[in-house]
């Protein structure tokens, strides 16, 4: 309860500064800049969530970063995924590889299956990840995380596992291992396990030659992602918009790989 709190204060106090200013983009990019710049302190890391869920990514990560060098001990693993699927909407190669390293290197031996799987789904999220040490890294992260979900009390989020499982799988060229990972995540009644895995299994399917399943995953792949909350909703704000931020990279690049396929 005390969380939830002080995540409506945060989005209360940014919000306070839109409504003073107006609804235009500017006053967005002013409320950023409040928080932004505003003392470190231990409701700082909820301030730099509520600021990527309103797409201001630049000064979100900005925060991060101080967060991580004043606050440290305030980041919990879902914080730290959530920021690091946010520097690979950026797109910035180098700033997202260093993010996922030092994700990875602060859970390197997590016990916590999602924190394991956390620390790695990032990576396994950016096209270009191609280091071999951390591809199988993640592959081992994954694994362990799938593996050890019931015995660690994880249940419920096994079928997540599942999907970044698959997705690690994919990466490294393991298809028929991804195809029965993301088999299993891609009809979940969670859209966003189920968004998630599609683009995913259709691009495996694509690249085993499976061309008619391929082009079909793909297909619900699109429609599975119109189901996604909108950006101006209470639920994208409240907790969907890391989830749907890698449903939209994902399916973008399944989109790319098919176009190229042709």
């Amino acid at each position: 309860m005390k969380i939830l709190d002080q995540k409506r204060g945060v989005r209360m106090h940014v919000g306070r500064i839109v409504q003073f200013c107006g609804a235009a983009a500017l006053c967005l990019v002013l409320a950023a800049s409040v928080v932004a710049e505003a003392p470190v302190t231990e409701d700082s890391i909820d301030a730099a969530m509520e600021l990527a869920a309103r797409q201001q990514y630049d000064e979100a990560v900005a925060l991060f970063e101080r967060i991580k060098q004043e606050r440290p001990e305030t980041i919990e693993s879902i914080n730290a995924h959530k920021i690091g699927v946010v520097y690979a909407v950026l797109g910035d190669r180098a700033r997202h590889e260093a993010h996922c390293r030092w994700l990875m290197d602060r859970y390197r031996d997590a016990e916590l299956p999602s924190d394991a799987e956390r620390s790695v789904k990032s990576y396994a999220l950016f096209p270009s990840a191609d280091d071999p040490a951390l591809l199988e890294h993640t592959l081992e992260r994954t694994r362990y995380a799938v593996k050890n979900a019931v015995e660690k009390g994880e249940l419920e989020y096994l079928l997540w596992f599942h999907a970044s499982q698959g997705m690690a799988e994919y990466r490294t060229g393991n298809y028929d291992a991804a195809i029965e990972q993301l088999d299993m995540a891609a009809p979940a009644d969670n859209i966003y396990i189920s968004s998630l895995a599609l683009p995913y299994l259709a691009m495996t399917e694509l690249a085993r030659g499976n061309d008619e399943r391929a082009n079909a995953l793909l297909e619900q792949a699109r429609e599975a992602a119109t189901k996604l909350p909108d950006p101006e909703s209470e639920e994208y704000l409240e907790e969907g918009w890391t989830d749907t931020l890698t449903t939209q990279f994902a399916l973008r690049e399944a989109e790319r790989v098919f176009a190229a396929s042709e």
